[in-house]
């Protein structure tokens, strides 16, 4: 696996996340952006484990154009060069900061360093967050993270990367989160027709991984702003807790988030 650091310093920023990796990557928080509107959230419940909460906005945030243009690259493949090469009219839309880009691969063959004794992604789902209502889920697998309706309604669409994906083709799916060492693969930002493909072939998809590695924590006043009846949820209580707790001191100590 090529992992490349690409600072973007003329970004538009219409391609946004915010969050941290938490303590190991466990408690991981990512709040992503499209077009100034807030898309999804991906967040620890903080309630004394590693259970997670997926939610996504209840109207669909805008699909920035310029993502078309991956499509091709990421179904036909690439040459060997620089990400920020390869991969310049994706940079062109991220909020400026510094990512890191891991070669595409298998989800199922990234093995997290200090995990390796009881957690490793021989497993893999897709969350399915519902519009402004949180979904939990209690993860020892990888996970991505739907951006778009999930299945998607495109079943031609699908079938095609089901044909391709059978003659041996290998399309990308392309995911953002932030935190380097967060354990989630994130928020597809291009690629659901082909993950409905690779889940209908019943194979692990081909996943570009990209992270924020500087994101700005997410706060709880922009949950609020953006999420408001699901700040309000009974799921989200400590997570909620834990958020407006970051001012007064750290969300973390040692391993553990505070939770009292």
């Amino acid at each position: 696996m090529n992992i490349e650091v690409v600072d973007v310093t003329d970004g538009v920023g219409v391609i946004d996340v915010r969050g941290d990796c938490g303590s190991h990557g466990q408690y991981g928080q990512s709040l992503l952006y499209l077009g100034g509107a807030a898309a999804g959230l991906d967040i620890a419940d903080f309630a004394g484990s590693i259970g997670r909460l997926f939610v996504r906005a209840p109207e669909r945030a805008p699909r920035p154009e310029e993502l078309q243009a991956m499509r091709e690259l990421t179904t036909e493949g690439y040459s060997n060069g620089s990400f920020a090469e390869i991969f310049a009219p994706l940079l062109t839309l991220m909020a400026v900061g510094r990512y890191e880009f891991r070669s595409p691969e298998p989800v199922t063959n990234r093995i997290v360093e200090g995990f390796q004794a009881w957690y490793s992604s021989t497993k893999w789902g897709i969350s399915q967050p519902k519009p402004d209502e949180p979904s939990g889920v209690y993860p020892l697998e990888d996970w991505l993270t739907p951006t778009e309706q999930w299945p998607p309604t495109g079943t031609g669409t699908v079938e095609r990367y089901r044909t391709a994906i059978r003659q041996g083709a290998r399309p990308v799916v392309i995911t953002l989160r932030a935190g380097a060492e967060n354990l989630w693969s994130g928020f597809v930002l291009d690629g659901h027709h082909k993950l409905a493909a690779y889940h209908a072939e019943g194979l692990a998809p081909t996943v570009l991984r990209i992270a924020r590695v500087d994101a700005p924590p997410i706060t709880a006043e922009e949950v609020r702003d953006h999420f408001p009846s699901v700040a309000e949820h009974p799921e989200m209580k400590w997570a909620m807790a834990a958020l407006e707790r970051r001012d007064q001191r750290p969300l973390y100590q040692g391993d553990q988030p505070y939770l009292d």
